[in-house]
């Protein structure tokens, strides 16, 4: 059975195990206060800062980790979106280790700015690989290795040959006072780190990010009512987040120490957890339009109808005209048609999805 992008889970024997709320609360939680416990004396060692503004920043920074790992385990507990749960867990483990940059600790602060790096490319993949948790197509998977070539080849290999990390950052409100980065190997910063390799970095970030929005722009344009439903929030969060990168980037460059980079820096930081909620929104708007969609079908099939029947009654509750129903036969080992002809797998990067269907062992 065919349902558009991205694949409904299928009913199984059993009922899938799912993760307990109350667990996914501790460890949402726990997450967040180790990050407050860190930031708290971080922020006033590395910025001179009174007890309350470290106080409000260590509760800011929390939540900014508790919240991407919330909607992860969130996600792992719906089976159409376990695989893009364990992928935005993986991504909250190093979004985690980025944030207690406000360490004064030189080994803890290098260690979550690399992160910090990792965690801001690694989102670019996120994005592209809801609400499946795949990258279906070859051009998704394209740009996932360009964010990893940049990362290699431009970013990585800087942490042997600078003495310290770009300021003002969203990790840390450090600037003069920020820890030395642990992992320089050299006596003195090369002049091609700022002249020639920081510039071009930021350059191809951009570029990636830019057509990272055009891709969900596409998708939502081929999408059925189903999948728009789930990226539409996604894109406006992801447009906002390319703009405070963009501002990040030519603010950083040009009035590095004023207001308007403070504050964006800080919106940066909170980009990520909206985007965590942007998945949620997008997850919820998915289930309530299936359920609506189902709901509406079955009203609708009251009696015991014709292959057909079911097909136009599908078609038009999921608002899919392009919905095909097909059985898989034991021999010659293929799906078919209600009408028996050869029924062909969607092709990768086409648009559309197998979902199978299953009534306890059929």
């Amino acid at each position: 059975m065919n349902w558009g992008k991205d694949s409904l889970a299928a009913s199984g024997p059993s009922k899938p195990r799912l993760i307990p709320w109350t667990l996914i609360a501790m460890v949402s939680v726990a997450s967040g206060v180790v990050v407050g416990l860190v930031a708290v004396p971080g922020v006033r060692a590395t910025t001179g800062a009174s007890v309350a503004t470290a106080n409000v920043e260590g509760v800011a920074r929390g939540a900014m980790a508790a919240i991407p790992v919330a909607v992860a385990l969130y996600a792992c507990r719906r089976p159409a979106h376990a695989r893009f749960g364990g992928l935005l867990l993986g991504f909250s483990a190093v979004w985690f280790v980025a944030l207690l940059s406000s360490s004064p600790s030189s080994l803890v602060y290098s260690v979550g700015r690399v992160a910090g790096w990792v965690s801001v490319l690694a989102l670019a993949g996120v994005i592209l690989g809801f609400p499946s948790g795949r990258l279906v197509s070859h051009v998704d998977r394209a740009l996932v290795a360009a964010t990893a070539a940049i990362l290699l080849v431009l970013y990585l290999p800087t942490t042997l040959l600078v003495e310290g990390y770009p300021v003002p950052s969203q990790f840390a409100s450090c600037d003069a006072r920020c820890p030395r980065n642990t992992f320089m190997v050299i006596g003195h910063q090369p002049a091609f780190i700022n002249g020639v390799v920081a510039p071009l970095r930021d350059l191809l970030v951009m570029v990636v990010m830019i057509v990272v929005a055009i891709r969900l722009g596409q998708r939502i344009s081929r999408a059925n009512t189903l999948v728009r439903q789930a990226l539409v929030p996604l894109l406006v969060a992801t447009i906002g987040w390319l703009l405070l990168i963009a501002c990040g980037v030519a603010l950083r460059r040009i009035a590095p120490h004023s207001v308007t980079m403070h504050a964006v820096t800080w919106l940066l930081a909170f980009a990520v957890p909206v985007i965590a909620v942007s998945f949620v929104v997008g997850i919820a708007r998915w289930h309530l339009f299936v359920t609506a969609a189902l709901r509406d079908a079955t009203a609708r099939l009251h009696r015991l109808p014709s292959p057909p029947d079911v097909r136009d009654v599908l078609a038009e509750a999921f608002e899919d005209p392009q919905l095909q129903l097909g059985r898989w036969l034991m021999e010659p080992g293929r799906w078919v048609t209600a009408e028996g002809r050869p029924l062909e797998m969607p092709a990768a990067g086409s648009g559309r999805w197998l979902t199978e269907i299953r009534d306890r062992d059929r």
